[in-house]
């Protein structure tokens, strides 16, 4: 029997009668195994994918991402809402709902928890502590990266607080029938030292410790005067009172900063003037069109400031006389500004940019892709954004 196959132009014929050759039937055996062997490598290809892929939980708790300025990005997710809550510290973020405060991990993992009855919490923190208090209410507690390490109940309405690097706490609090309370607080076991009380008409503006003294400083308002005039105060950890200015600048300092020699700045809405305690006139005075905020860095006095009329915000870094080291412009939209050491991470819009302030310049520029809410170094050297999708931690090129 011969059947004829038509393919195109081409015809051909087999002869199905003929008994195939040996040569045909060991040519299909050796195409057999070798179709097997293919199978089995395809199979153990899979199962290995399959391992080594994440489940399901971890795959929608955790993203990564790698980009050309970012080497390593990771976090979860949550709701704009949320992310309003979270704040970054140490390796993780704390989390202040009404009656609770959690620590989480970079994937979201709770760490710890504590029950506090505060219907609107704040926070202020350093590198190692964390302070929540109730907003015009009477406690305070405070954190470190392992949990709570107390609580305390003060005499008046807490409206400021300040912590020190070894984590004394000092608690300023509008008092009925005074002109304003600061209350000083040991470190770890939450034993108040002594209360600072004020003669002059007015209220404390802000309260803050320098770096290299075992003392801290009070800024007052005192409208004793035609016109309120600022005053500032030290005192020693034990108490006593070591100094007090009244500089004769006619605005409103509500931000208190130290510069490279360790003399106070005090940082209003359009100028910073540094202050000496052994000495009677400002030491320097540095004007600019609008003051966003200023931290201490081991570079020099960084300042967020706008410097010009189109307002559009540059990151300032003074020396110890109140001089431009060097400006970097940074845009409009800054939501939050960091620093550490000698870098600085702020926040603007989707874009976080991360500047050494040693060499002047900007050594990372990434962009989220959505709204950056809060930015801080974490205690393992990467930067945590948090964002209103989620929590981000960025790995800090080296």
């Amino acid at each position: 029997m011969t059947v004829f196959l038509t393919l195109g132009k081409d015809i051909s014929w087999i002869n199905m009668n003929r008994r195939p050759s040996k040569k045909s039937i060991r040519q299909s055996r050796a195409s057999l195994i070798i179709l097997i062997t293919l199978a089995f490598l395809l199979m153990i290809a899979a199962v290995a994918l399959a391992i080594s892929l994440p489940d399901d939980e971890d795959r929608r708790a955790q993203t990564t991402t790698t980009t050309a300025n970012t080497p390593a990005l990771s976090g979860f997710a949550c709701s704009a809402t949320e992310a309003s809550q979270m704040y970054p510290f140490e390796t993780g973020v704390m989390k202040l709902t009404i009656g609770r405060v959690a620590m989480l991990d970079i994937r979201g993992a709770e760490r710890f928890s504590v029950d506090l009855d505060y219907e609107t919490p704040f926070c202020v923190q350093n590198d190692s502590f964390f302070l929540v208090a109730e907003r015009d209410g009477y406690s305070f507690a405070l954190f470190d990266q392992t949990g709570l390490l107390y609580e305390a109940v003060v005499e008046g309405r807490i409206c400021g607080a300040a912590i020190r690097a070894d984590g004394h706490v000092a608690v300023i609090q509008d008092k009925s029938g005074s002109t304003g309370l600061v209350s000083l607080y040991a470190p770890s076991i939450g034993e108040k030292i002594f209360d600072v009380l004020f003669a002059e008409s007015g209220y404390v503006l802000s309260v803050s410790f320098p770096p290299d003294e075992e003392s801290f400083d009070v800024a007052l308002l005192n409208t004793d005067f035609s016109e309120a005039r600022p005053v500032v105060k030290r005192y020693s950890l034990d108490g006593r009172q070591l100094g007090q200015r009244l500089p004769a600048l006619g605005q409103i300092y509500p931000i208190m900063v130290y510069d490279d020699a360790s003399d106070l700045v005090m940082c209003g809405a359009t100028s910073l003037a540094a202050i000496r305690y052994s000495q009677d006139e400002v030491v320097w005075l540095r004007s600019l069109q609008r003051i966003v905020t200023a931290k201490q860095t081991s570079a020099g006095l960084a300042v967020l400031a706008a410097d010009g009329q189109d307002d559009r915000i540059g990151l300032h870094l003074l020396d110890k006389a109140g001089g431009s080291i060097f400006e970097i412009p940074i845009g409009e939209g800054v939501v939050d500004f960091a620093v550490r050491e000698k870098l600085a991470a702020i926040g603007c819009g989707t874009r976080v940019l991360l500047i050494d302030l040693a060499q002047g310049k900007t050594i990372q520029n990434y962009d989220a892709a959505v709204e950056i809410i809060r930015t801080g170094f974490s205690g393992d050297g990467a930067l945590t954004l948090v964002t209103r999708a989620g929590v981000m931690r960025v790995v800090i090129p080296t």
